[in-house]
């Protein structure tokens, strides 16, 4: 028991350095500054409904013609500008053990590394936005993180123990994509 808890301690050590130490070294692509929309934000629900669908698939390929016939654009460069205007009014229902938001949380949750690298090194989408739940995307995934963290610490079941960590390393995996990728934490907008 105390060997379990140390372990746990160690980890949470090693979690808490990781998110406060920023990763440097990493060749950072610039962010984007919020533009202008090209349409409102109402990109109607069957869209946002399949590109959520699509995310859960992990479906790069399927999010790709998505974005190319709803912005009626068939270049890849049109289509990343559309993309990249209409990024922020393309959310993803709130689901249990998901609040909804962007489609790189949902990407997070369903652990869709193919259409997150798409997002971010094809169309290079703003993952600095800050949502209608007051957090960027860093934000998030570093809530989120921590609160799987201490489920985990908490949880006597063996079984879902291995599910958390393995959770817990994914959201690693994600947070290093988007960080060294020009994530920000809200804290790090408003310095500007």
């Amino acid at each position: 028991m105390i060997a379990t808890r140390m372990k746990s301690f160690q980890l949470f050590l090693l979690l808490f350095l990781f998110f406060a130490t920023d990763i440097s070294g990493q060749t950072a692509v610039a962010t984007q500054p919020v533009s202008d929309k090209t349409e409102p934000c109402n990109l109607g629900s069957i869209f946002e409904k399949n590109i959520c669908s699509n995310i859960e698939n992990n479906q790069a390929s399927l999010i790709k013609f998505q974005l190319q016939k709803r912005s009626a654009e068939n270049s890849l460069e049109k289509v990343k500008i559309w993309t990249q205007a209409n990024y922020s009014c393309i959310r993803c229902k709130p689901q249990p053990g998901f609040s909804g938001g962007s489609m790189l949380r949902k990407c997070v949750l369903e652990n869709a590394l193919n259409v997150a690298f798409f997002l971010v090194y094809d169309m290079k989408v703003n993952m600095n936005f800050v949502e209608d739940d007051g957090r960027t995307l860093l934000d998030w995934v570093q809530d989120d993180t921590e609160k799987t963290f201490e489920e985990a610490f908490e949880t006597e079941n063996e079984q879902d123990k291995k599910f958390l960590m393995q959770t817990l390393n994914n959201s690693m995996k994600f947070y290093n994509l988007f960080k060294n990728n020009g994530a920000k934490f809200k804290h790090e907008l408003q310095k500007k």
